[in-house]
């Protein structure tokens, strides 16, 4: 089976966010739908990375991208998978302000930030 995978960020004041509130309801309808992956919040805003069956990442995904709790959502890469990046996870999460997140913003190199992502994503998963 192929999964899409679709990685996104977002601006967003964290101050005033639950991220927890976010959370709970991924983790909570996520299974629901086959939807896995995992979200990273920093100072100004969000990166997110879900997969699963094509239709409703789609649909999460615009779901998402009306969502008043952020703005100026940006999809970074999408594709297709074999296998998934974050399979036991409804919505893995870690907060980290990074002067590499802030880097990310500013890169042309998309593959390059989907990679770096990933690989902080499971160094947190690891722990």
């Amino acid at each position: 089976m192929s999964y899409k995978y679709l990685f996104y960020s977002s601006e967003a004041n964290l101050e005033v966010v639950d991220i927890y509130e976010i959370l709970n309801l991924a983790r909570k309808e996520n299974p629901h739908y086959g939807i896995t992956g995992f979200l990273m919040a920093h100072t100004g805003g969000f990166y997110q990375l879900i997969e699963g069956p094509e239709a409703d990442v789609d649909q999460l995904f615009s779901n998402i991208s009306k969502d008043h709790r952020h703005h100026d959502v940006r999809m970074i890469s999408q594709g297709y998978r074999d296998t998934r990046l974050f399979p036991d996870w409804q919505m893995g999460y870690l907060r980290i302000d990074s002067k590499e997140i802030s880097e990310w913003h500013n890169t042309k190199d998309e593959a390059k930030v989907l990679i770096a992502f990933i690989e902080m994503a499971n160094s947190c998963l690891k722990l």
